[in-house]
């Protein structure tokens, strides 16, 4: 069981390193992170308030399983788009591929990307 907000808080670190892979390879993105900032935040207070409706009583859920099991789901999942989520979203085939807004980039995540951050919340 871990703390809500330290989900969160390894969450946005998550993010940060991703766009920061991302932006220090294309400065397109390095001059729109603002922007993906901004809408990343939206993104990541909309998981937050989605914790709050899981957590315990004393503000900690139990999220290694619950990642495991997203990691299973989106292995066996077929692709699905979502055009009107955030940039686009797509998932499946063991990837969630997230449109960032104002151009043609997407952050790709795996399942092992899932697994990676699950090792940091330990």
């Amino acid at each position: 069981m871990i703390q809500r907000e330290v989900i969160v808080n390894k969450l946005v670190e998550f993010y940060t390193g991703k766009v920061d892979e991302l932006a220090n390879q294309n400065a397109l993105i390095m001059i729109f992170r603002p922007f993906i900032d901004k809408a990343a935040d939206k993104s990541i207070g909309k998981v937050d308030k989605f914790l709050k409706m899981i957590q315990e009583e004393d503000g900690t859920v139990d999220i290694e399983p619950l990642l495991g099991k997203m990691t299973d789901n989106l292995i066996v999942a077929a692709t699905k788009e979502y055009p009107d989520l955030f940039g686009g979203i797509t998932i499946g085939n063991g990837k969630i591929k997230i449109g960032v807004p104002g151009i043609d980039k997407d952050i790709v995540l795996e399942a092992a990307d899932i697994d990676h951050f699950k090792s940091c919340l330990k």
